[in-house]
């Protein structure tokens, strides 16, 4: 997590001492064996000693929502065993502004003192500088009683809301997107593996992808009836799948218990999944980006086949994910002529960045400027 963007990212990092010494003893556990290390012993001492604590290393904002329910007025005078940086916390703060889960009010005292100088007994001091304290919403406390993310959790408020109706929809993306990958490509099957996913893909994006990967489980499956080479047939990943199965029951049960509907649109009524993506939209608005004129390095001409992004948030340069639906020349050509008759630029919604030997965006659905 880099407080100064906002932004959670997946990165490759060396392990540690402790990680390593804790792989070491597995070797041993059931009987004796060894360890082998693929790294020399020099790599080993520049290890560090322990890894960073989570809560240096991931976003705050749930976190700071649950204290706030508990009651905590001041997150950022708070004891933490493990005291982030306040820039970490500043900034989850404002996040959570953002998605309306707290609010800015005055201090008590300041509000007395506003009170003095509205009856005349107190002259205010105009050198003063007026502090601010966060307190949360109505809609705060609602996200908090969800066992999600923040974004999330607006998400799937939002989508339950008349004018989007499609939490059902809304429920199965956020349940997928909760565990690990669920595509397979094994890499000497990758074209065969790369055909039976496309017939899940939806032009519109990742997210729709994977709702249509479940409907077509729970309908091609009913009641897990020859599941287990349906999932082998087509390349999905059996403990991922079933992983998402049991999160959205609960997830479905929480919903009940705290009077969320669940409710999806009438047949025909939504052919291109728009209110779901808005959905998507509403809890996801700091993950936007916006597609860029690219340069193709041996022409040196604008508009090739070949499309960069840049996030709206901190304009961080990156791509799609090669895994994404998106990531084809021929849909990126797509996307460009899709802005170009819009009259403006092409954006998409993303779920994650992730850095490699470059930065990507992962999951990856487009959408509309006016949304």
């Amino acid at each position: 997590y880099v407080p100064a963007t906002g932004m959670e990212s997946l990165q490759v990092v060396p392990v540690s001492k402790a990680q390593a010494w804790q792989r070491a003893g597995r070797a041993g556990r059931q009987a004796p064996g060894q360890c082998y290390r693929l790294y020399t012993e020099s790599t080993f001492r520049t290890l560090d000693a322990a890894t960073v604590p989570e809560i240096l290393r991931c976003s705050l904002a749930t976190v700071i929502l649950q204290l706030k329910v508990l009651g905590v007025k001041d997150v950022l005078t708070f004891d933490f065993l493990q005291p982030p940086e306040a820039s970490s916390l500043k900034r989850s703060l404002q996040q959570l502004r953002s998605l309306g889960a707290l609010k800015r009010v005055a201090h008590q005292e300041e509000m007395a003192e506003m009170a003095e100088m509205a009856t005349g007994t107190k002259k205010q001091k105009n050198n003063k500088k007026r502090s601010k304290r966060y307190v949360l919403t109505d809609l705060g406390r609602r996200m908090s009683e969800l066992p999600l993310e923040p974004h999330y959790a607006l998400a799937l408020i939002r989508s339950s809301q008349d004018d989007l109706h499609c939490s059902e929809n809304m429920l199965t993306i956020i349940s997928m997107l909760s565990v690990e990958n669920v595509f397979v490509s094994p890499s000497n099957q990758r074209e065969k593996s790369g055909q039976r996913h496309r017939r899940f893909a939806a032009p519109s994006g990742d997210h729709v992808t994977l709702l249509n990967l479940y409907s077509c489980y729970m309908e091609e499956c009913p009641n897990g009836r020859n599941a287990k080479q349906w999932l082998s047939e087509n390349y999905i990943n059996a403990r991922a799948m079933h992983r998402a199965i049991k999160v959205r029951q609960q997830l479905v049960e929480r919903c009940h218990q705290i009077g969320i509907p669940i409710v999806s649109p009438e047949p025909g009524t939504d052919p291109d999944d728009e209110a779901v993506r808005r959905g998507l939209v509403a809890g996801l608005f700091l993950h936007m980006a916006k597609m860029m004129p690219s340069i193709d390095t041996n022409t040196n001409k604008k508009n090739s086949n070949r499309h960069k992004f840049k996030t709206c948030a901190d304009n961080i340069q990156t791509n799609i994910h090669p895994s994404s639906t998106l990531f084809t020349r021929r849909n990126q050509q797509k996307m460009l002529k899709k802005g170009a008759s819009g009259g403006g630029a092409y954006f998409v919604v993303f779920t994650e960045l992730v850095y490699t030997k470059r930065a990507y965006i992962r999951g990856v659905s487009e959408i509309k400027q006016e949304w």
